[in-house]
């Protein structure tokens, strides 16, 4: 699995920013291993600063199927949070403890003014495509 952003990378790129900026990263959140993330109805995505999560989909007899697994660096949610729905289709599960930062859309355009952020950006959305 790639990793698109080393978490010393990501926290320079964010010293960049304003402050007042910042307030609309939400913050870290961190997890322990076996719980269910809810992303909400808003949209954001999430940067993985540690450990590992997977997104899974359940059928209607209740089985489930993962979809893709996430790594430290990893970017949940990315090639969705400028589309219409805003909300993320899958369900994400933490496979170890994790620590993770989501990010407004309003902040991510933000960041997308960093060449370096928009480079890595790009990459994400493009091997999730695959």
């Amino acid at each position: 699995m790639q990793q698109f952003f080393q978490t010393a990378d990501l926290i320079k790129i964010l010293d960049t920013i304003d402050n007042r900026t910042l307030n609309i990263c939400d913050a870290y959140f961190s997890f322990i291993r076996n719980t269910r993330i809810r992303f909400g109805l808003y949209p954001l995505i999430g940067n993985i600063g540690t450990g590992s999560f997977v997104a899974y989909s359940l059928s209607q007899n209740g089985s489930e199927t993962v979809m893709f697994e996430f790594t430290n660096g990893g970017i949940i949610g990315a090639n969705l949070l400028f589309g219409d729905s805003g909300k993320y289709p899958l369900n994400i599960y933490c496979l170890t403890d994790c620590l993770l930062l989501h990010m407004t859309k309003v902040a991510v355009l933000e960041l997308l003014k960093n060449y370096s952020f928009v480079m890595r950006y790009i990459q994400s959305l493009s091997q999730n495509s695959q």
